[in-house]
């Protein structure tokens, strides 16, 4: 299973050289369970790490290093990931999020938002189709992070309609609760409110 960790920070890559003299950049992922999962506080054992290939937004080929963890109680193991990545994807997630807004925002077609040599059009096209499948779930539990948390927020009072409609409605919101900074420019707001989903989907 996965676990989606906040990181309030800019990542810090590392250049390093491997035996054959040859370098790699590294980034290293968190440590330590966030407090909102269920497996924190309990007695759970360090299982290791292992290694992601990720592209950054400017094209930069990283390795990333994803700290495990195993709970004998549930015979599982945790992979800890930094939010601004999503499991089983080969992009941070801003390179996404870029994709999915020029096409639904900007009305670019699948071609025109694919770079060389990554992500291909087949790729632009499956993040774009997957966002829009999800959307209504997104939004619900989004809502429901924002509403239970922030005593002030009010849920939409008007209908949203269409896909654009509720895309702005979501980074409306997203923006209202992080705000601009350097980080959520380089994560993304997706990232955010992927892992707001993630707190209210969370099961051990």
């Amino acid at each position: 299973m996965q676990i989606l960790s906040y990181v309030n920070e800019l990542f810090k890559i590392i250049y390093k050289k491997n035996k054959n003299g040859k370098g790699d950049y590294v980034l290293y992922g968190p440590n330590e369970v966030p407090k909102w999962h269920p497996l924190y506080g309990r007695k759970y054992y360090s299982w290791g790490t292992y290694t992601r290939k990720l592209f950054l937004e400017d094209g930069t080929r990283v390795t990333i290093v994803v700290h495990r963890f195993y709970l004998p109680e549930t015979s599982k193991t945790y992979s800890l990931l930094p939010f601004f990545i999503s499991p089983y994807q080969r992009h941070i997630n801003k390179v996404i999020e870029d994709c999915i807004i020029g096409y639904i925002r900007r009305m670019q077609s699948f071609e025109s938002i694919a770079r060389h040599p990554v992500p291909k059009y087949r790729t632009v096209r499956r993040w774009v189709r997957k966002f829009i499948q999800s959307i209504d779930r997104l939004l619900e539990k989004f809502e429901l992070f924002l509403f239970t948390r922030i005593p002030s927020y009010r849920v939409a009072d008007r209908p949203l309609r269409t896909i654009n409609d509720k895309l702005e409605y979501l980074y409306d919101n997203a923006e209202k609760m992080v705000g601009k900074s350097e980080t959520s420019e380089i994560y993304g707001l997706i990232s955010y409110i992927w892992q707001a989903v993630a707190i209210q989907e969370t099961k051990l």
